[in-house]
């Protein structure tokens, strides 16, 4: 015998699955008047960066290969 819970559960799943089924409205196709024709956009015109923001990039790419390169090693007295 099942639990009467466990019926009222399912009959409200069965419930809702029916009315989603029936209350979900179709797709309608589009109107086949003439062919419309599908063009690509169009890009942007790029923004050439400014060369301040180039030189800066560049001297903090430059720093950090220096720096690392002052970084002193750890080697012992018996390498």
């Amino acid at each position: 015998m099942q639990h009467p819970r466990i019926s009222i559960i399912l009959l409200a799943l069965l419930v809702a699955a029916c009315s989603l089924t029936v209350s979900t409205p179709t797709a309608h196709a589009q109107p086949r008047n003439e062919p419309q024709r599908i063009t690509p956009p169009q890009p942007s015109k790029e923004e050439d960066p400014s060369f301040v923001a180039q030189a800066f990039v560049l001297l903090v790419i430059a720093a950090a290969a220096i720096g690392a390169n002052m970084i002193p090693s750890k080697r012992g007295h018996q390498d």
